[in-house]
Formats: C-alpha cells, sequence, structure tokens
C-alpha cells in the first residue's frame, strides 16, 4: 500500500453513498438494523455504585449475556472454511472494596479458545461442541486521587475513537499495567491512558495459563481523547509492540436526529516501525424507529497489519454492514455482512455471514428483582 490508492478511496465512498441507502430502505421494510463496532475506553473515574445490578453492597455484575449465531466463513479460495451454530457467554462485574467503587477487583468471563475468538462450538455444523469459559480479565482498579485511575492485571484494550478494525480485537486482553488520567483542566485532554504490559499468548485466554507473562512486557501504548463538542470527538495514540510501531487516530463525529447519520467514525492508523504503511476505515450508523440500528463502511487493512485486529476483517479492503434489533422481552437480533476486495487465494475472510440472538440474563434478572 504506502498511500491510499485510488481504487481504495473509491470504494470508501461507494460504501457511504451506496450501501448506507440501501441498508436503510432494507430496514424499513424488514425491521432490522445493525450498529458498528464502537470504541470501548476504561474510563478513570468509576461510575456511582451500582443498585439493582449487584446482589450486594460488595458485588457489581454489569454484564450476563448467553448469545448465539449461525456463522458461514468462505476463504479467499472459496472453501467454507466455518459453517456452524456458535455460542457464547459472557459475565462480567467487579468486587468493590468500598462503598464510592474506588477499589475494586474488575473480572471478565466470555467463551472461546483464542485472544479473538470468544464463541464456543454448538457441535451443529463444521464446528465439534465445546464449552470454554476463560477469565480473560481479572484486574485490580484504584482512584487513589481525583481523575488518576491506576489498573493492575490483565486488562481490557484501550482504543480511543479507533474500533477493532484498525487496533485490537474487542475480545483481546493484556497483562501488566495501565494509569489513566482524566484531569482535563490540566492536560488539555479529556483522558490519557499509558499501558505498559505484555500482548500476546494468542492460544491462552485464560489468565492462569499466561501468568508465566507476569514479568514480561512487550507492548506500551499511549493513547489519548478529547471531546471538542457534543458532535464532535477524537483520540491520537502511539503503540509498540514486539518491535512494530504505530501511531492511530480516530474521529467521531455525531449528527442531530433529522440527518442522513447518527454517527460517523473515522480511523486510521500509520505504522512508521519497521515497515512503513498505513490503513483506515469509514463507518456510518443510524437509528431507525428508535431501537432499531444499522451501519455499514469500508475498511483497508496493510497485508503487514497484526493477525490482533479484529476477526471480522484481519487484513485486506472490506465492505461491511450490521444491523441489530430488538426481538421480544430481552432478546435482540443481530446480524453482519462482510465482503473482502479484490481478495487473495490466502485470505481468512473473503465472505462472512453472522446471524444470531442474544439473550440479556442480567438485565432480565435486574427486572425480575424490582417487581
Amino acid at each position: 500500500m504506502g498511500t491510499y490508492a485510488p481504487r481504495t478511496v473509491a470504494a470508501a465512498l461507494a460504501a457511504l453513498v451506496i450501501l448506507a441507502p440501501r441498508a436503510l430502505a432494507a430496514s424499513s421494510s424488514s425491521g432490522t438494523a445493525g450498529t458498528i463496532e464502537a470504541a470501548q475506553p476504561v474510563r478513570p473515574v468509576p461510575p456511582p455504585p451500582a443498585g439493582d445490578g449487584a446482589p450486594g453492597r460488595w458485588l457489581d455484575l454489569q454484564a450476563g449475556t448467553l448469545g448465539l449465531v449461525a456463522r458461514r466463513i468462505d476463504d479467499g479460495a472459496g472453501l467454507h472454511t466455518l459453517d456452524a451454530l456458535q455460542w457464547a457467554p459472557t459475565v462480567r462485574g467487579r468486587v468493590r472494596f468500598d462503598a464510592a467503587s474506588r477499589y475494586t477487583l474488575d473480572f471478565g468471563l466470555q467463551g472461546g479458545q483464542t485472544f479473538k475468538f470468544s464463541w464456543n462450538g454448538t457441535g451443529v455444523g463444521s464446528q465439534d461442541f465445546f464449552a470454554a469459559i476463560p477469565l480473560r480479565h481479572l484486574y485490580l482498579g484504584a482512584v487513589p486521587v481525583r481523575g488518576v485511575a491506576l489498573q493492575v492485571g490483565s486488562m481490557p484494550l484501550l482504543r480511543g475513537e479507533s474500533s477493532e478494525i484498525t487496533t485490537w480485537d474487542n475480545d483481546g486482553y493484556v497483562l501488566g499495567e495501565r494509569v489513566v488520567v482524566a484531569r482535563r483542566d490540566r492536560l488539555w485532554f479529556d483522558e490519557v491512558g499509558v499501558t505498559n504490559a505484555y500482548l500476546g499468548d494468542w492460544w491462552a485466554p485464560s489468565l492462569f495459563d499466561r501468568l508465566d507473562r507476569a514479568d514480561e512486557r512487550n507492548y506500551r501504548q499511549v493513547v489519548a481523547t478529547r471531546t471538542i463538542s457534543a458532535r464532535l470527538s477524537f483520540s491520537v495514540e502511539y503503540t509498540a509492540h514486539n518491535g512494530t510501531r504505530t501511531l492511530r487516530q480516530g474521529v467521531a463525529v455525531r449528527a442531530p436526529s433529522h440527518a442522513f447519520f447518527d454517527l460517523v467514525r473515522i480511523e486510521q492508523y500509520q505504522r512508521v516501525k519497521p515497515s512503513r504503511d498505513v490503513g483506515m476505515a469509514v463507518s456510518v450508523e443510524k437509528a431507525v424507529m428508535s431501537k432499531v440500528r444499522i451501519s455499514g463502511g469500508f475498511a483497508t487493512v496493510d497485508p503487514h497489519f497484526s493477525t490482533w485486529n479484529g476477526d471480522r476483517f484481519n487484513v485486506g479492503d472490506h465492505l461491511f454492514a450490521s444491523v441489530t434489533a430488538p426481538l421480544f422481552g430481552y432478546v435482540s437480533f443481530s446480524a453482519f455482512v462482510g465482503r473482502e476486495l479484490h481478495a487473495a487465494p490466502t485470505s481468512a475472510n473473503l465472505n462472512r455471514f453472522d446471524v444470531g440472538v442474544m439473550y440479556d440474563a442480567l438485565a432480565h434478572w435486574q427486572a425480575s428483582r424490582r417487581r
């Protein structure tokens, strides 16, 4: 790559001008919609202690879901590398050591057997049944003074305003320490995060299988975010991982409800060492009928990019779209379709289609307690 080719720019415009209107029309007739994989910052100031989400003062449950998805993936040679029904449990929460939640032990369990795959096989289709629920995240958090957070352990990754397309898969983890400072009055940025950790062990999502890495460090990141207004925010980042140095920028633009879109996210990266190259993604999101969301976009990731980014994309030029919508009760529907352009025979993601449902068990339990 080196620079964005004309075909890349044209494809990006096509994704915005052609795909999004068609998706809007489809959602109006079918009642389904989708959403962009958004950034997942770790906020340095803890939220107020939970009410109905916690069984007691000391335990705060933040997520408890069970997903079921039918997934099909074709590689660049046209072979069906995966055609199976999968399931995924997710549990996240924290133990609070004080009433103000300034000192916590955060934990997260998900399915899957690798860094970037959190789904288990059901035995239906091309994949055998397995039931992995590794403890991916377990870290101590402290807010000793206003606007400063310390975290130590196995943690999720910071992405600023970028997404997993140009950064790290949403299911990933690092083992080490982090400082997050939210002192806009002193730093101009809303939030600055500095991470020093080990990122690796593809086949060891469980923390207990990675404890021997506790004294190793191969990942350093500085990421800063700034909200300019209610409609505009951005982030900048520097990351070093195993000798690879990368700069990243992300911008999120939010529009009024009557606009063609609710959110546009533009993200890009520049790898400066060892081999110089660039990549980017543009995604658009729109709410239809209040709770129904659609999204679509274009991404280009250079062929020498790391294998740690979102498994829906990996490397190459991709058009993608997704829909999400509530079905009934505490069950929601989602679908994703992706197509790699100019795919090589070695591509792992020529075509990808996911359609599934998610049951929010925690929300159901919270509601039952309020009755």
